[in-house]
């Protein structure tokens, strides 16, 4: 099956009408922000593969060519549990496939039109593994989980940068922001003493960086309290935290990494997921 010939085959048109005895039209989708390329076979077995924009692509959801409901597929990519949810809403199904499991059914070249066709493929395959799409509760606690890494890493970088001008400066000082704190102000009486022309631009770096870390600080304390808040009303979570070793911040990870513990055949499966590789897309 694998190709991108614009033509379907003897068995994946016997797929193809698999899925229209069940009463969806299957439809291959390559997304995108702006411009989508869709690929489906009209009602009279033709391949369409076409470029439709983002308004284009809503009214053709709300308003399929075809006689039936949808059956969308699409890779896994940023976007893909956004339009699931919104697809399911409108009364279609969706297929969410892993872009590895697609690769089989694109060809040599890259385009977006083979590309679509490719995902086209894929979703009348039955043995194409597919990714249940995560609900917007569950997908902003992954949001919000990577916003606090996102702080915790400004604040390290602005503890490194000023720990480096201090260095240029000729101060030595260990890690931690209370031993550059103590070695600012050090510094900053130093120039202060000798009556240095520095002094000034001095404060104007070491003022800014310490607001900085200070409102980094600020934001994180509030997001884990908000954790803690958040395990303790989510029985899953409080469940999770029964695990030695297994703290507030972790059980809450799992909870936003794991989703729906149902999509899961076994706990193998369900284990490999979490702690095996793992790729984006």
């Amino acid at each position: 099956m694998a190709g991108n010939s614009q033509k379907l085959n003897e068995g994946e048109l016997s797929l193809y009408s698999m899925f229209i005895s069940q009463g969806y039209v299957p439809v291959g989708v390559d997304l995108a922000a702006r411009v989508f390329q869709v690929c489906y076979l009209t009602d009279k077995q033709k391949i369409k593969n076409k470029a439709l924009s983002r308004e284009a692509f809503l009214d053709f959801l709300n308003n399929p060519p075809v006689s039936q409901p949808l059956m969308v597929g699409f890779e896994a990519c940023g976007g893909c549990n956004y339009w699931a949810r919104f697809i399911e809403n409108l009364g279609h199904k969706y297929r969410i496939m892993p872009a590895a499991s697609i690769r089989a059914f694109l060809g040599l070249q890259k385009t977006d039109k083979i590309d679509a066709l490719g995902i086209f493929k894929g979703t009348i395959c039955p043995s194409v593994r597919t990714i249940s799409a995560r609900n917007e509760e569950n997908q902003t606690l992954m949001n919000l989980l990577a916003a606090r890494e996102q702080l915790i890493k400004q604040q390290t970088q602005s503890l490194n940068a000023q720990r480096a001008m201090l260095y240029e400066l000729g101060e030595i000082c260990g890690e931690g922001a209370a031993k550059i704190d103590a070695a600012t102000d050090k510094l900053k009486l130093s120039l202060e003493e000798n009556h240095s022309e520095a002094i000034c631009n001095f404060r104007m770096i070491a003022e800014p960086f310490k607001a900085n870390r200070d409102a980094l600080e600020t934001q994180i304390k509030q997001i884990d309290l908000y954790l803690k808040q958040y395990a303790k009303n989510n029985k899953t979570v409080q469940n999770l935290m029964t695990i030695p070793g297994i703290g507030v911040l972790s059980a809450v990870t799992l909870y936003a990494v794991i989703g729906n513990p149902d999509d899961f055949p076994n706990s193998s499966i369900c284990s490999y997921s979490i702690c095996g590789n793992r790729k984006s897309g």
